[in-house]
C-alpha cells in the first residue's frame, strides 16, 4: 500500500504472511530503506550476486531499525514461521524515472 510520493520519493507499507519468501532480487531505479514494524525474518543484503551477503535476522528487538538498501543492490528475505512482517519502504527514485512502486522495479537477480 503506498503511503505517499512526493517527488522521487514514495512511501509503501508492505505485507508478508509467515513463512513467505522474497528471492533474490534488486531495484535498479531506487535506493531504499527498509523499516520492519512488526515481525520476525532474515533480511540479506550484496551489492551484486555472488558476493557474500549481509545478513541481519528482524526480531521485536529490531522492529524500527532501517536496513538500506543501496541503488542494484541484490536483496532478499524470508519471513520466520510465527509472525508475519510489516514493514515501511521509503524509496529513493533516480532522477529522471518517474516513482510507482518497488513492486514495478523489480528485477530478478
Amino acid at each position: 500500500m503506498t503511503l505517499f510520493r512526493l517527488g522521487q520519493w514514495t512511501a509503501e507499507v508492505w505485507y508478508c504472511p509467515r513463512g513467505y519468501e522474497i528471492k533474490a532480487h534488486s531495484h535498479p531505479n531506487e535506493a531504499i530503506e527498509l523499516v520492519p514494524l512488526f515481525g520476525w525474518a532474515a533480511f540479506h543484503r550484496c551489492p551484486a550476486e555472488g558476493i557474500l551477503p549481509e545478513t541481519a535476522v528482524v526480531t521485536p528487538r529490531r522492529w524500527f531499525r532501517r536496513h538500506t538498501v543501496p541503488m542494484g543492490w541484490v536483496h532478499w528475505f524470508t519471513v520466520g514461521k510465527r509472525l508475519p512482517l510489516v514493514f515501511v519502504n521509503l524509496a529513493r527514485w533516480r532522477e529522471g524515472v518517474t516513482p510507482t512502486s518497488a513492486a514495478n522495479d523489480f528485477q530478478p537477480a
